[in-house]
């Protein structure tokens, strides 16, 4: 029996934006006072500047009267961080940013103020996003945000508490976790850099009371070149780490400087970065922890997700992946040569351990070429559905492939806008408009500048409508997505690699 290898090409989100795991706005950061409603979108880094953070709200007046203005707090004695031409060419607010802004900041605490022009209207249940620039270190010290906003006279004040809208931890949830009642070591994902070498990020959640002070991740078999973003000098100053990397061992230190709060449930990223193909054919891990006298260590396999290393079948090299469609799942796979090859079983799981089979594809038999199979799941559930390959033999005898794993949100599609595939890492995208189009909808993507860079309106009855990406010619990173139909609007992030 020919057995045969499969690469396994998962769809991992590397989402820096914070949210609540289920996607949506995370408990207690919509607020209503007054005639307003304040809500919280998230902090994202900034793809130009990792030592910044940008922020985004929005807020919606209910009444009659015109927004006058909404301030939102800084850090005392701080201002918004730069770009500082993003706030001076607004086109709806004259921006006034912390207390060199003197007497034209409403508030009694130090803030970004956004006052609006004189003919701009913001009234009778209207939405607008409002954006702002923080340096990291600012946004980490805030434990609490106190916004004001005024209108017709009338002032409103809320707050909201960094740690339940998750601001505080601005690491991506992890894919996958290991670990002990102590120490809980998350793989996030690995990013191909297309020149050679892969970017692989790992969290580690202190489940302990006392501080962390040591990470150290060894990498199997001591790949060459071994590194870390930037400079040892940068990372310290990014994520407070002192960093060493002995090469010759393929082990990288991360001591840290100054984790004050770096315990009872916290989380941080880790980056390094390897040679692709060590990576592909190796992508085992040991990570080890220590915060007081506690020290724990697990193996990692980012593949399996299981604390053992791979263990390869022999070398006839296939790969094995899955997309989401409007109506269905889409499994893809290759095979370089088959010998015996009577079929594939494609077998089907919600739990990622008990499998069932959903469909056969007849294999080749025998073959020395490159050869493509697909198959489509049209019954697959929403939400995350395992996918594995039962490769049969003619005498019976088979082998199974690893294992997928692909989230399918497009089920949400009859009660709300859904944008898939969401990370975008090809040249096409669908926004699925949930109910048909009414004639009076628009769609319209913004970058985190709010600067609008597609706009369409949408005929009726349509109910959903693709975008090739290279025809905006927008570069990678965190957008925003909005459809506006009649007096109701939707939101949602995407992400473009």
């Amino acid at each position: 029996m020919k057995r045969y290898i499969f690469l396994l090409v998962f769809i991992f989100s590397s989402l820096t934006q914070v949210t609540a795991q289920d996607g949506g706005t995370p408990a207690g950061c919509t607020e209503e006072v007054g005639c307003f409603t304040f809500q919280y979108l998230g902090a994202t880094e900034n793809a130009d500047d990792p030592n910044i953070h940008i922020l985004t709200y929005t807020l919606q007046v209910n009444c009659s009267e015109r927004l006058e203005y909404v301030a939102f707090e800084l850090p005392e004695g701080k201002k918004a961080a730069t770009p500082a031409d993003v706030y001076a060419r607004d086109p709806k607010y004259n921006v006034y940013n912390g207390t060199t802004s003197g007497k034209k900041i409403e508030t009694e605490f130090n803030a970004i103020q956004f006052t609006a022009k004189n003919k701009y209207d913001l009234n009778n249940g209207a939405i607008d996003t409002f954006r702002y620039y923080l340096e990291t270190a600012d946004l980490m010290a805030m434990q609490d945000v106190r916004i004001q906003a005024k209108s017709g006279g009338t002032v409103s004040n809320t707050s909201f508490n960094f740690e339940a809208c998750g601001i505080r931890s601005t690491t991506p949830e992890p894919f996958c976790t290991l670990g002990d009642e102590n120490m809980t070591f998350g793989f996030i994902n690995a990013t191909d850099n297309e020149d050679g070498t892969t970017t692989v990020r790992f969290s580690l959640q202190n489940n302990t009371a006392t501080d962390l002070e040591a990470l150290t991740i060894e990498v199997a078999d001591a790949p060459q070149p071994l590194a870390i973003e930037g400079n040892g000098a940068a990372y310290r100053a990014k994520y407070n780490y002192q960093v060493e990397i002995d090469a010759a061992a393929g082990i990288i230190s991360y001591n840290a400087q100054n984790t004050r709060g770096f315990a009872n449930g916290q989380r941080d990223m880790f980056v390094l970065i390897m040679p692709t193909e060590a990576y592909n054919t190796n992508p085992y891990f040991t990570l080890s922890a220590t915060a007081g006298d506690v020290t724990s260590v697990t193996g990692f396999n980012t593949v399996t997700c299981e604390d053992t290393p791979l263990t390869p079948l022999p070398v006839e090299l296939v790969s094995f992946q899955g997309k989401v469609t409007q109506s269905s799942i889409e499994l893809n796979w290759t095979t370089a040569s088959e010998k015996d090859n009577d079929r594939f079983e494609v077998e089907h799981s919600q739990d990622g351990h008990t499998f069932a089979k959903i469909g056969t594809v007849k294999g080749a038999g025998n073959s020395n070429v490159l050869l493509h199979y697909n198959f489509s799941d049209k019954k697959a559930a929403q939400g995350t559905n395992y996918y594995r390959i039962r490769q049969v033999d003619f005498d019976g005898k088979y082998e199974l492939s690893n294992v997928i794993a692909i989230e399918n949100r497009a089920s949400l599609a009859t009660t709300g806008m859904v944008v898939y595939p969401n990370p975008a890492t090809g040249s096409n995208i669908t926004i699925s408009l949930g109910n048909a189009a009414s004639g009076n909808t628009l769609i319209r993507i913004t970058n985190m500048n709010g600067r609008v860079v597609f706009t369409q309106e949408v005929a009726a009855g349509e109910q959903q409508v693709d975008i090739s990406l290279p025809s905006l010619q927008i570069p990678q990173g965190m957008y925003m997505v909005s459809l506006q139909d009649g007096s109701s609007l939707q939101t949602q992030k995407l992400i473009i690699r």
